[in-house]
């Protein structure tokens, strides 16, 4: 982000730079201050940044493969409320993209592109939760996190299995201490297969079992 220009006085305001919001002034200094403090903003593990759209548009994702600088900006979030509480937001129900700090190898980072699994109950796909991947993230850890969102952290072991879905096939996920990375490249959908009282699975597992899955052709990726 560049500073502006300041000789026409430390405290004239923003004007002829953007409309305000009631009252409240951001001076060019301040402004710069705000500037100054997004470059030098210390990168808190699982503290939040904003994403600023450069360009005004009408989408309420990232489209993927977006570059720093070129097509959007990242906020520390005291910066963001700042400029927000001046300046308002031009739609209050969309203008809010949240990214976390997180540790990639062993240094902190905004995480614009969050790795995301989607999980999905194969007997009744409306019920799903979002997991968000992380580096250290094992089979096991997804397995945890997915059966507790779904409410089914009770269910016995044998009586699950959990697949990954690639069109209309489904590849059995043998889950271990294995991290992650061996299984997803990138978004993927899930599903978790319950037995039912009479013994029946919702996904026929022998015709699954011998199918070739190519992962990279067959990946899923979604950005928000």
């Amino acid at each position: 982000m560049t500073r502006i220009d300041e000789r026409a006085g430390d405290n004239t305001a923003m004007d002829a730079v953007v409309a305000k919001k009631g009252n409240d002034r951001v001076t060019l200094k301040e402004l710069n201050c705000l500037i100054s403090e997004v470059q030098e903003y210390p990168l808190k593990l699982d503290s939040n940044w904003l994403v600023l759209d450069i360009l005004a548009g009408d989408s309420y994702f990232l489209r993927p493969n977006l570059a720093e600088s070129i097509d959007f900006h990242l906020l520390p979030e005291p910066v963001f409320n700042r400029l927000r509480e001046v300046y308002g937001l031009e739609l209050t129900s969309r203008d809010y993209i949240y990214r976390k700090v997180v540790s990639k190898n062993g240094k902190p980072v905004v995480e614009v592109y969050p790795r995301i699994v989607m999980v999905y109950l194969a007997k009744d796909p409306s019920r799903y939760c979002e997991l968000r991947l992380t580096d250290d993230d094992t089979l096991m850890d997804l397995r945890d996190r997915a059966l507790e969102s779904l409410g089914l952290s009770e269910v016995p072991p044998e009586r699950l299995r959990f697949y990954i879905a690639h069109g209309d096939n489904y590849e059995l996920i043998h889950i271990t201490l294995q991290n992650v990375d061996s299984y997803f490249d990138t978004a993927q959908k899930v599903y978790i297969d319950v037995c039912d009282l009479d013994n029946t699975w919702s996904i026929n597992h022998e015709r699954h079992r011998n199918s070739k899955i190519d992962f990279a052709s067959n990946s899923l990726s979604s950005y928000s």
